[in-house]
Parts: C-alpha cells; sequence; structure tokens
C-alpha cells in the first residue's frame, strides 16, 4: 500500500515541467524499477519498463543543453537500472550515452562519482557475487524459498564484450578523474 501510494507520488512528479523536479523523479522510479536487484526473476514493472526509465535517463545524460546537476541524475537513475541485464546491454550499444557518461565522469566533481562509478560496476559486473553452496541451493529448493536467477545477458562473454567496448571508448580517463 505504502509502495503504491508512494509510486502515485512520484509519477506526478515525474509530470512536472520542472527538469529538476522531473529528473529526480526519475530516479525515484529507477529506484523501485531496480528493487529486485540483478535477480532475472524479479521485475516490480512490466517488462520493457526499465529500458523504458533507462531511455528518459539517457535523454538527461546525452543533452549537452542540460546542466550537469540534471546528468549527474540521470547517471545515478542509470546507476540503478544497469542491474538489469537487458538495460546493460542496451545502453553498451548507445555509444552518445556512454561518451556522455564518460565526460561527466572526467569533470571529477565528487557529486557524479556515485551515479557514474556505480553504471560502470554494474555494466561490468566488478561487484562481489556471494558463491551459492549446492547444499544450501538444495535446501532452499526443498524449502520453497525464491532462488535468484542470473539473467543470460550477464554471462562472462557479454560481460567481457562490454569491458572491451568501454575500454576502448577511453573510460579510464574519467576513472582517473574521479579517483583524484
Amino acid at each position: 500500500a505504502i509502495l503504491n501510494q508512494g509510486l502515485e507520488i512520484i509519477k506526478s512528479l515525474y509530470k512536472s515541467k520542472d527538469d529538476h523536479i522531473k529528473v529526480r523523479a526519475l530516479v525515484g522510479l529507477c529506484k523501485v524499477g531496480a528493487s529486485g536487484g540483478s535477480d532475472a526473476s524479479l521485475r516490480p514493472f512490466a517488462d520493457g519498463s526499465s529500458t523504458k526509465l533507462a531511455e528518459a535517463c539517457r535523454r538527461f545524460l546525452i543533452n549537452p543543453g542540460k546542466d550537469d546537476d540534471l546528468r549527474r541524475w540521470a547517471a545515478e537513475g542509470l546507476s540503478f537500472l544497469t542491474m538489469d541485464a537487458d538495460v546493460k546491454e542496451k545502453l553498451i550499444e548507445d555509444r552518445a550515452a556512454i561518451e556522455a557518461l564518460i565526460e561527466l565522469g572526467k569533470t571529477g566533481k565528487q557529486n557524479v562519482a556515485f551515479g557514474v562509478v556505480s553504471t560502470l560496476v554494474n555494466l561490468t559486473n566488478s561487484f562481489d557475487k556471494q558463491e551459492i553452496n549446492p547444499e544450501m541451493l538444495e535446501l532452499a529448493k526443498f524449502a520453497k524459498h525464491h532462488i535468484p536467477e542470473e539473467h543470460e545477458l550477464d554471462d562472462q562473454d557479454f560481460v567481457d564484450k562490454r569491458v572491451a567496448i568501454l575500454g576502448s571508448m577511453g573510460i579510464t580517463s574519467a576513472l582517473v578523474a574521479l579517483s583524484k
């Protein structure tokens, strides 16, 4: 009930004419959309909604007429959505969005670090994954407990391709700028 009421409020804020309000509401929608984490079987919104939210973030991110604050919020929205492998693949194929993310990172501003770095971590699957003990897996199945599923687009060959693309586009300079 609380989620539904809150979601309606966020949706109404997203309809605002003020881009600063709209982009923050977009981040809220992205957080809700990512609440299933990297579990491919959990989707809080209908299929394709995460991709549509990512497209909305992209429009803010790649628009050079938008100030850095709006672009920072767009990167933060992407940082939540890129837990979804479908969004990762769509984003990595979008050269303009990746270049905008790199340029935002090159500013070296600390307020952009979370959005840029988290998006990159998700794109490259550079996070710790908990080892699944086979005995615990069997126990969870027996207890009819939900078992997270990994998306096929998060297989190592897809991850390697995304890492190679980011490397060839010069992501290192953005990471160096953010590390200072």
